[in-house]
């Protein structure tokens, strides 16, 4: 892949280093018959994360968030006894008050993520019991110890108990819509078939035998003859009855694409054109209407997202434009998406935090559909000649594909951004577990990308403040963690552990030149006033090679940190560099199109 060459013309442009950043690694058989060889290893930008993963996903780019929570699975400490008493109760595991406590908690910090209206939610029994697993998060490390397991092992019972249950209530759905966001965390009371896609799924079971999927049409019937002068209580009750099924509805979908994006499974749940259309305008000014508003926009993320990762890239010249306008069409969805969204954390006079972590969404959806898109470009390249023209493809004057993937960078560094940004973070805690591993999926893709560099470059700093980023977001998600067997405690430790592994890789690559007799190149230095001196028999004032400048380089300026503009197209995708993949590609199952867009 990215190998460390000697010789300047052998050395990849940084656009190809950006592409080849998805790349899976070789088989454990050629690692092998490399380490045995004289010649250079082969090395990948994700050898820092891959080298921990059993060996079902070293193509693990199919399916990142299933790696990412394979990964995390290394860093679980379980600090939760499995030792309790079995048939207890609720009220014999946690005291009256205590009770009190962890629903009142739930309401506060737990309950706004899934953006329902404010209702009266009852005193269902199994909810109570949901509600208290989730919160027993923040119990006192004491209490916690001794509580904790219990209250997971009942949650368990009563999930295998309800999951069957052919008459469910709308209390049963928003249990099952939790514990699919906030699973429990001890190893010991988790079973492997406690999937959290499964469990959104049973609740989407739940939802359509209860007819939810089918309220936009009350809705709109008790809207009708309401205007048309059959108001009365009775309607006025039902049409209430109505909306607030079809926010649960429109909810549990949001969450289901939660848990499901990056796995390699689609939601279950598809909302309908209607399904949107029918809630009022997006507004922000009241509870009520900025939960309703963050509905429909990350309902409108996650359909953009689910209808960009169904996009495939096979067949010749003519699909491959077809697929690069299909890709273009998603981003420009995406652009408009953004539009939306990005203001709404300033301009909302309720719960703004929550609207932060839409922003969240939106950036990693972005980033994984981009790493979809480049994957699919990978696959198709790996088989054909990389003489075929449409490879070339130029969209405005420039690559498509180093669009692509400089648009993926600055998406996962914009998601650490937003991170810590965000002006709650104790809140922050309370987060779904899937957050978090979006969280790592973007700080993975800054140091593959930072791997890539060194590798094929011996570029040592990424332009930018990608390593602060990387610093300030594990040192924040590891202030907040309620517990060191919290999701926030893991993904801080995987971020440390990536940092590490890029510091190692760097004093390696140190080292290694020490021990060379081929003069080192110089490395880049960010306190240099420009880049353009890097020009013929200009003096390199930057300290970055001259043999790898483009030859239009940039004016002075803050284009002139723009390091991948420039570059050789035909060089970004040639078939030297794809060959190697041919022996990994994956077959490509039918595109089955871009679903119908929303009105509006």
């Amino acid at each position: 892949m990215g190998e460390v060459m000697s010789t300047p013309e052998k050395r990849q442009n940084l656009g190809e280093i950006m592409i080849e950043s998805l790349n899976p690694p070789p088989a454990k058989d050629s690692l092998s018959e490399a380490a045995d060889s004289p010649g250079p290893r082969t090395q990948s930008p994700w050898d820092f994360l891959i080298s921990k993963l059993p060996p079902d996903m070293e193509d693990w780019t199919a399916a990142p968030m299933l790696a990412i929570r394979k990964l995390e699975s290394i860093y679980r400490v379980d600090q939760l006894s499995s030792a309790t008493r079995s048939n207890m109760t609720l009220e014999e595991i946690i005291s009256p008050d205590q009770r009190q406590y962890l629903l009142k908690f739930f309401d506060l910090h737990y309950l706004p993520w899934l953006s329902l209206p404010e209702t009266d939610i009852g005193n269902d029994p199994f909810l109570d019991l949901v509600r208290c697993t989730v919160a027993s998060r923040h119990l006192d490390p004491l209490s916690r110890t001794t509580v904790a397991p219990a209250l997971h092992k009942l949650t368990e019972e009563a999930v295998i108990r309800h999951v069957f249950n052919p008459c469910p209530s709308p209390a049963v759905v928003l249990a099952f819509t939790a514990l699919a966001l906030w699973m429990p965390l001890s190893k010991s009371s988790t079973s492997d078939t406690y999937d959290n896609r499964l469990i959104a799924g049973a609740a989407v079971n739940m939802c359509i035998s209860l007819h939810m999927n089918q309220a936009s049409t009350d809705v709109q019937q008790l809207t009708e003859r309401i205007e048309g002068g059959e108001n009365s209580p009775q309607l006025q009750q039902a049409l209430a009855v109505a909306e607030g099924k079809l926010s649960q509805w429109i909810s549990l979908h949001n969450v289901e694409a939660i848990v499901c994006v990056g796995t390699g499974r689609l939601p279950s749940s598809q909302l309908s054109d209607l399904d949107v259309r029918l809630n009022r305008p997006l507004s922000t000014t009241s509870l009520e209407s900025a939960r309703v508003c963050r509905l429909i926009v990350n309902a409108r993320i996650f359909y953009i997202t689910e209808a960009g990762l169904r996009l495939k890239l096979q067949g010749g010249a003519n699909r491959t434009e077809i697929f690069y306008s299909e890709v273009d069409e998603v981003l420009w969805r995406f652009d408009g998406i953004q539009r939306i969204s990005l203001p709404l954390p300033i301009v909302a006079e309720h719960e703004s935090f929550y609207f932060h972590m839409t922003i969240v969404y939106y950036q990693f959806c972005r980033l994984l559909f981009l790493t979809h898109s480049l994957r699919q470009m990978r696959g198709l390249s790996s088989i054909a000649s990389g003489k075929d023209g449409f490879y070339k493809l130029k969209k405005n004057g420039s690559s498509f594909a180093l669009r692509c993937a400089r648009d993926a960078l600055a998406s996962s560094e914009a998601l650490l951004t937003t991170i810590c940004s965000v002006p709650d973070r104790t809140t922050l805690a309370t987060a779904p577990d899937s957050v978090f591993a979006m969280i790592t999926y973007g700080a993975a893709y800054v140091i593959a990308a930072k791997f890539m560099i060194l590798h094929t470059k011996k570029v040592r700093v990424l332009p930018g403040s990608s390593d602060e980023l990387l610093r300030r977001t594990a040192d924040i998600l590891g202030q907040i963690s309620p517990s060191p067997d919290h999701h926030a405690a893991h993904t801080s430790h995987m971020i440390n552990s990536f940092i590490d592994a890029w510091k190692i890789g760097l004093e390696e690559d140190i080292n290694g030149e020490s021990n060379n007799s081929t003069p080192a190149e110089p490395t880049v230095d960010q306190n240099s006033p420009s880049i353009s001196g890097a020009r013929g028999g200009e003096p390199n004032v930057s300290g970055i090679p001259n043999t790898w400048m483009p030859e239009e380089v940039p004016a002075p300026g803050i284009d002139g940190l723009d390091y991948l503009q420039g570059l050789d197209q035909d060089a970004f995708l040639s078939a030297d560099f794809w060959q190697f993949l041919s022996g990994n590609s994956m077959p490509l199952p039918p595109n089955p199109g871009m679903p119908p867009r929303y009105n509006g």
